[in-house]
């Protein structure tokens, strides 16, 4: 295997165990970035975020 294939494959894993992170085990450290302003609900706001990362 390349060097540039074991990149792709570290950086992908990196963005899935972020994006499972932001909607599970860290998801109170990611709500408190959330301004209280934001007119949306904080998980909802988290989950639109997320969304663009695996499209």
């Amino acid at each position: 295997m390349e060097t540039k294939d074991l990149s792709r494959i570290a950086l992908g894993a990196f963005l899935i165990t972020a994006g499972i992170g932001h909607l599970t085990f860290a998801r109170k450290e990611f709500q408190a970035q959330v301004p209280d302003w934001v007119p949306q609900k904080k998980m909802i706001q988290l989950f639109i975020q997320e969304l663009p990362k695996y499209f």
